[in-house]
């Protein structure tokens, strides 16, 4: 096992904070994905529904995002994150809740972090400056008679070099001041703080309680903007003018008519 593993499967396991909500942590050098780790791991007789858990990789070799695309997760530079959820008795209507929920956590943390400007842009990005930091791929699915939920987080920690094609869109929480010694605690306290807020805030919407959706809305850096997004090959303008409990985007059409989205992709315009 990798030094780095051992290291962060020892900080996990002593975490009050973990111990307390029943969230176990497992680590793993290299994956090809952290949700597709998660789905496999619900598939298997000597799973524990009793306990959240939650997988971390030091890198990812098939990184997935929203819409079959990839995500970018090289060696020890970001944080590849998913929690599993039972969701058996979770209704349909509130799964729609786990990926505005995600972004809310994210912030938080960044929050925490001192990475200050953190915003969110419908449905699953987390922007700082204005470019992409974070990406969310909430997931659910049935393995026999049960329903489960992997939430996935993808952050950019230290990321300082990106392909070309994500040079100008792409962006880090840290640039290259932060020591060697140093990452590896802020990717631990990071994995630490992503899973107890998202353990928090699925409760809240456990209990019906959605407020947490007024963060959303104060961080979102679409409310407000002009966007453009495509349905049925047509590609349509318009402004968003708001986001509603359970994260479906209202847009203004220029026709004046008004659209809601509760899915699929927007372009923004960033002012």
């Amino acid at each position: 096992m990798h030094l780095k593993t051992e290291q962060l499967e020892k900080y996990f396991a002593t975490s009050y904070a973990l111990s307390a909500r029943n969230i176990s942590v497992g680590v793993f050098d290299k994956l090809d994905s952290t949700n597709s780790e998660a789905r496999r791991y619900a598939a298997t007789e000597n799973r524990n529904d009793e306990v959240t858990r939650v997988f971390v990789a030091l890198s990812q070799s098939a990184g997935r995002g929203r819409m079959g695309r990839s995500f970018f997760s090289p060696n020890s530079s970001g944080l590849y994150f998913t929690a599993l959820f039972d969701a058996s008795d979770m209704p349909p209507e509130r799964m729609l809740c786990l990926t505005p929920a995600a972004a809310v956590a994210v912030v938080r943390v960044a929050g925490r972090l001192g990475v200050n400007g953190a915003k969110i842009k419908w449905v699953n990005d987390i922007l700082i400056d204005g470019k992409k930091a974070c990406g969310i791929l909430a997931e659910s699915f049935a393995v026999g008679d049960k329903r489960y939920a992997a939430v996935g987080i993808g952050i950019n920690l230290f990321t300082e070099s990106f392909p070309a094609e994500l040079e100008s869109i792409a962006t880090s929480f840290f640039d290259g001041t932060v020591s060697e010694s140093q990452r590896l605690t802020t990717l631990a306290e990071t994995a630490e703080l992503l899973a107890t807020e998202l353990f928090d805030l699925k409760k809240m919407i456990d209990a019906g309680d959605l407020s947490y959706m007024d963060e959303y809305r104060r961080a979102s850096a679409v409310i407000g903007r002009p966007i453009s997004y495509v349905k049925d090959g047509v590609e349509h303008f318009g402004y968003a003018i708001g986001v509603d409990d359970l994260g479906r985007l209202s847009v203004r059409e220029r026709s004046g008519e008004t659209s809601v989205l509760s899915g699929g992709e927007i372009s923004l315009f960033l002012k």
